[in-house]
């Protein structure tokens, strides 16, 4: 159980200190942005403040994952809706000069996956799905672009599906190998019970034989034999 806690704990921690470490890279390149005009001050502003939100939200999350440790669904599930909402409003007031928000998108649908698996992969690609369908729908520059929201929306799809053969197929070769480690397991045990009676009666008769009036030589063939069976019952 400690050992199931702690290892939640850590990819939950990792996964929010990666948050903690991309927010600041956010903000950076909004602030450069602003400072080439590529974007004008009230956008620069807007997306500001949503990715100053974020970060305050991703430092709380990661305080209460150290306060909090083990496996938490409602918690995930609200650090889900906190990423993939951030992303869908920044994308959606950016236009063009957020686009490369996209990529975080993708990241994040299939860090999911890979961190809790494919339930929480196809929880990703869906929400990445509605975020792309809500940024086309108030988006004028996406609006304008119907052959890229198809190309993103592609993407978003195939890239998830991708990861999740390669969970599926990984599952499935970690399972065989327990399986195949278990059946070795059963077979060594039922040899080792099989084996433990007639080493038992080849001792006692040999301990017969050493009582008896052996020769030098005799006696020297019994104790080889003896010698033997300890190696083979220590097996």
């Amino acid at each position: 159980m400690s050992a199931t806690v702690s290892s939640s704990y850590d990819t939950e921690r990792a996964q929010a200190a990666v948050r903690l470490i991309i927010a600041p890279i956010a903000i950076g390149y909004t602030v450069l942005l602003y400072q080439q005009s590529l974007i004008d001050s009230g956008l620069a502003w807007k997306v500001f403040v949503l990715e100053a939100l974020f970060c305050i939200v991703s430092l709380v999350l990661w305080f209460d994952i150290a306060r909090r440790p083990g496996k938490r669904p409602l918690r995930r599930l609200f650090t889900m809706l906190n990423d993939y909402v951030c992303i869908t409003l920044v994308m959606a007031s950016g236009g063009a000069a957020m686009l490369p928000v996209y990529a975080i998108l993708v990241w994040v649908t299939v860090g999911y996956g890979l961190r809790y698996g494919s339930g929480y992969l196809l929880l990703g690609t869906f929400l990445a799905t509605l975020s792309l369908a809500v940024t086309a729908s108030v988006s004028p520059y996406w609006q304008s672009q119907p052959y890229l929201i198809l190309t993103l929306l592609l993407t978003t799809l195939m890239a998830p599906t991708y990861m999740h053969i390669l969970l599926k197929r990984s599952r499935l070769s970690a399972e065989a190998e327990q399986a195949a480690n278990q059946t070795k397991s059963q077979f060594l045990a039922q040899a080792s019970h099989d084996l433990r009676q007639p080493i038992h009666s080849i001792s006692l008769f040999t301990a017969c034989l050493r009582d008896s009036n052996l020769g030098s030589e005799q006696r020297r063939l019994v104790e080889n034999i003896d010698k033997s069976l300890h190696s083979v019952a220590r097996l």
